[in-house]
Formats: structure tokens, C-alpha cells, sequence
């Protein structure tokens, strides 16, 4: 059985079947979801994604495992059980692969579509139950968006994003925000409990999760944390992120280059208490990049094999997800930077093999200004824990840099 965490003794659990239900997730890929019946009596879930290469997925769990090791051997994680939260990958092919199913979890996306369609006009609602149709970012944003400039015939010669000034789309998120509530994700995680203890349970071990995905996520450089990639467990109180395609800095080389260092939007804010990112929220972080910065050598040791990994999607520029051509000005200068700072560090390698693979140089390069306090400002700065990690969070939460986000990110929720 792939990964299997529940052997017993020494006994290893083998395949001995596999159940003749297999469902498709409603999702782009449709991967679909299997069982397989092991030799312990157990049916175990498994995802099944075609057209897609895990490989890169799995090599992020193992840097998870590892970094949650480090924070087992530390007094000050270990006693607060900072970790976070994984799964098993099993790449089958650079196509295919399994993944492990998790039970329990919910998407922000599904939290949101059920808050957004619990409070449409009655007459809305019914219409878009006969038509099918479901809450979607791109298509609020459009819809704020139109009726702020008063544009007509939008179906028929719709504007481009880049075409209305940053002064306006600003205004759009503005509004955008002002329409949702901030308790969308507190509320949740209040109903979900029993009692008060339970709730103050949960908001802490939220609180924690969402510190450590955090600075992970900013060290290796993670992307397209986008409402239906982000999960909470609302037995737990844990986040749970998937999908790490767009990680190692691929976010800066979209069409609508992503300019946050993680995310840390309105409602995740609430969540949090009425301290929100100070207090425990922010300690948490400082604890988690002070262990992450400490063992600085076998993090950039391990980075290294991505350079001689062959992996395609090194050299491969993701942009289908943000389909409408645009991009932000400062946002295309901020890529830009990045990317000459990558071929001015792959120029500084005489190794030929390295050489060949210039931009996975140039990753581990990024990653190992932040391991020595680099800011998303200024990349190649040294800066302490606690500087680092406060202009870390002041980035996250700006609405400067909220508002240039790509609209199916859906910063304003």
C-alpha cells in the first residue's frame, strides 16, 4: 500500500483489491477518486490525477517531513506542536500519480460559494439552482468591476484587465471587500464546536497551522494559494494546503504575476482573534523561521538535487490559469527583477551542468536570501527574525498588494 502509516509491527499491508466504484471530481483535470482494499481489511482512498507530473509534489512532502522533524527537536515548536499539515504523493509517471485522500476537509472555495449563495436574493438564487451555476471570484470581480466604470456591452467587447487604471481596480477590491464578511471563516470554526473549549482549541491550532504553511510557503517560494488549494479541518482546527505546481517562485512568471509572500486575507485575519497577526499568530512565525534559518545548510543541501533533477516544469511557464493577458506594471517589474537576479546568479556558477539549468539556480539562490532574512522588498537584505518576519505579514496584508492579485485568487474573501 503507498505510504501506508498504520503497519503493524512489522507487518507490511499489501494491495488486494481494488472496489469497482470510481468517482470524478467535478474539477479542470477530473481526477478521479478509487479505493483500493488492503490485506489489513481496510479500504484506503486514493486520488487519481492524470496529465499531470506529482513529482515536484512529492519532493515538497518530503521537505514538510523534514521540516516538521526539525520542529519536534526544538523546545520552544516542539512544546507549542508547531507542524504541518501533509499528505502522501506517489508520482506512478512524470503523467499520473496517486495521492492520499484526506477526510474531514473543506475547501475556503466551498466555504465561501456556501456563505455567498446562502445570501443571494431568493429570485438570484433560484435562477442559478435551474441554470447550474455556482459563486465564482472572476465573475464578482467583472460584475463590481463593470458596474463601478459603467461600461456597456460587456459581452460583446469586454475590456481587458490591464486596460483600466491600478486607481480603479484598487476601488473594485475595496468594494469587493467591504461585501464580505470578515467572519466568513471564524463563524465556521465557532459552529463547528462543541463549547468554548473546543473553539479555543481549534483557533489555536489554526492559529499555529497557518504560521507555519506560512513561512514555509514563503521560503520555497509557494503560489496560487487560491480559495480552492487552501483546506481547513474543522475537527482539527489545521489548514491543509494541495496542489504545489506553482511553488519555487513559478507564481512571479504568470501572466498576472503573484506579488504576495503567502496568503493572509480579511477572513484567515479574523480567524485568528482579536489579536489577529499579532500576539500568537506572529510569535509562531517568529518561532518557525527562526528553526527554518537555523538549519539553513540542510534545507539549501536538499535544493541543490532540484538542480540536477530532471524535471520539466523547471523550464515551463505556467500561465493558463490567468487566461486574460494582463498583468500589473509594478507587478511585471517585480518578475522582471527576479528574473534577472536568477540569470545573474546562474552566470556566477562555473559548474556546466548547473549552467544548463539556469532558473533552478536561480530559485535556490532566492531561497537562500530568505533563509538569511531576505523580505519580499528587499530580497538580498539580511534582516533579524523578528524584522523579517513583521515585514513578511505587513506585505501580506496590504491592500496595495492585495488589490494586484489575479481576480480568481479572490483576495478580497
Amino acid at each position: 500500500m503507498p505510504h501506508h502509516h498504520h503497519h503493524t509491527g512489522s507487518h507490511i499491508v499489501y494491495i488486494t483489491g481494488f472496489c469497482d466504484a470510481v468517482n470524478a471530481l467535478d474539477t479542470k483535470t477530473k481526477p478521479k477518486r478509487i479505493r483500493v482494499l488492503g490485506s489489513d481489511g481496510i479500504s484506503h482512498s486514493f486520488l487519481l490525477k492524470g496529465n499531470e507530473d506529482l513529482r515536484l509534489d512529492e519532493r515538497v512532502m518530503q521537505f514538510l517531513r523534514i521540516s516538521n522533524d526539525l520542529y519536534d527537536r526544538h523546545q520552544e515548536t516542539s512544546s507549542r506542536s508547531l507542524r504541518a499539515r501533509h499528505y502522501n504523493v506517489t508520482p506512478l509517471s512524470h503523467k499520473s500519480g496517486l495521492i492520499e485522500w484526506v477526510s474531514g476537509v473543506v475547501s475556503m472555495f466551498k466555504i465561501a460559494e456556501s456563505h455567498f449563495n446562502r445570501h443571494q436574493d431568493k429570485d438570484v438564487r433560484e435562477e442559478n439552482k435551474r441554470e447550474n451555476k455556482t459563486w465564482n471570484a472572476v465573475n464578482e470581480f467583472h460584475d463590481v468591476l463593470v458596474s463601478k466604470t459603467n461600461q456597456k456591452c460587456v459581452s460583446s467587447s469586454p475590456k481587458k484587465r490591464s486596460e483600466y487604471p491600478e486607481q480603479t481596480i484598487r476601488d473594485v477590491f475595496t468594494e469587493l471587500q467591504r461585501r464580505t464578511p470578515r467572519d466568513l471563516l471564524s463563524s465556521e470554526i465557532w459552529m463547528s464546536s462543541t463549547d468554548t473549549s473546543e473553539w479555543c482549541m481549534k483557533r489555536r491550532t489554526y492559529c499555529r497551522s497557518l504560521a507555519v504553511m506560512s513561512m514555509f510557503g514563503y521560503i520555497i517560494g509557494l503560489g496560487d494559494r487560491h480559495l480552492e488549494n487552501v483546506l481547513m479541518d474543522f475537527h482539527s482546527g489545521e489548514i491543509l494546503h494541495i496542489d504545489y505546481n506553482v511553488c519555487f517562485d513559478k507564481g512571479l512568471r504568470l501572466r498576472v504575476p503573484e506579488c504576495l509572500p503567502f496568503r493572509l486575507t480579511k477572513s484567515m485575519r479574523h480567524a485568528l482573534g482579536v489579536m489577529q497577526t499579532s500576539g500568537n499568530f506572529e510569535r509562531a512565525c517568529v518561532m518557525t523561521m527562526c528553526v527554518l534559518r537555523k538549519h539553513r545548510e540542510l534545507f539549501l543541501e536538499l535544493m541543490e538535487t532540484f538542480v540536477y533533477d530532471p524535471l520539466i516544469e523547471w523550464t515551463k511557464t505556467s500561465t493558463k490559469r490567468h487566461n486574460d493577458g494582463s498583468s500589473s506594471k509594478n507587478n511585471a517589474t517585480t518578475a522582471a527583477t527576479f528574473d534577472t537576479a536568477a540569470a545573474a546568479a546562474a552566470g556566477m556558477k562555473d559548474d556546466s551542468k548547473r549552467e544548463s539549468n539556469d532558473y533552478a539556480i536561480g530559485v535556490v539562490r532566492r531561497i537562500e536570501n530568505r533563509l538569511n532574512g531576505g523580505t519580499m522588498e528587499n530580497l538580498e537584505s539580511k534582516f533579524d527574525i523578528e524584522t523579517q518576519v513583521n515585514s513578511l505579514i505587513r506585505h501580506a496584508i496590504s491592500k496595495k498588494y492585495l488589490s494586484r492579485m489575479y481576480e480568481g485568487w479572490a483576495a478580497w474573501v
